[in-house]
């Protein structure tokens, strides 16, 4: 039996845990809910078996890996893995058309970079890397439903965009809300797309996880 976010259930018999820490703020100050996030204490970690250190850079230096080792604590019985993020080509949400069939270059598109969770800067980094000829974020909070008002303030804000090719691009989370949304009609005509990802393990470590 697979669990998520069971970590904190103690009366749960856990065979084997593994703890995810973003290292986007792994070492950022956070505190107990409801002042914080975190559910317990950083202590508890001692509890776990594996840790794995997700969304690091895709060339990941071994000097950083080192810094990561020294300053992240583990006892003998832990493990400790990096991965990273892999992003594939856009897809679209509403048609058949592959992003290369659709004509869109960076250097004459304007993307309307459309987000509802939590982190939304290594999406709009990665987006931003393909050289857009401008790019306007639009985010929602995280875990959002979206409402017919939001679609209407959607279609309005892509609208106002003043390009002779623009385009939504989206995460696969937000896209499947959208595309499960019973308001969906109402952005049916857009030409959204939103970019699949997979977690990747480094080389070194993907042998030994598996």
């Amino acid at each position: 039996v697979l669990l998520d976010d069971a970590f904190q259930h103690r009366k749960v018999k856990l065979g084997l845990s593994i703890l995810l820490f973003d290292y986007n703020t792994l070492f950022q100050k956070d505190w107990l809910l409801p002042m914080g996030n975190m559910r317990e204490p950083i202590s508890s970690k001692d509890r776990a078996d594996i840790f794995l250190i997700t969304k690091t850079p895709k060339l990941f230096s071994p000097m950083e890996r080192r810094r990561v080792l020294s300053s992240f604590k583990t006892n003998s019985k832990q493990h400790l893995f990096f991965s990273y993020l892999n992003y594939s080509n856009p897809v679209s949400l509403n048609s058949e058309q592959s992003f290369a069939d659709a004509g869109f270059s960076s250097t004459n598109t304007a993307v309307l970079a459309l987000t509802g969770i939590a982190n939304p800067a290594l999406f709009l980094n990665h987006i931003s890397a393909k050289n857009y000829k401008n790019i306007i974020p639009f985010s929602f909070p995280d875990h959002h439903d979206f409402s017919e008002k939001d679609f209407q303030k959607i279609k309005k804000v892509f609208a106002e965009i003043s390009a002779l090719q623009k385009i939504i691009l989206t995460t696969e989370k937000d896209a499947m809300r959208l595309k499960y949304s019973k308001h969906r009609a109402m952005i049916e005509e857009l030409p959204i797309f939103y970019i699949p990802i997979e977690a990747e393990m480094h080389e070194q470590d993907k042998i030994k996880f598996d």
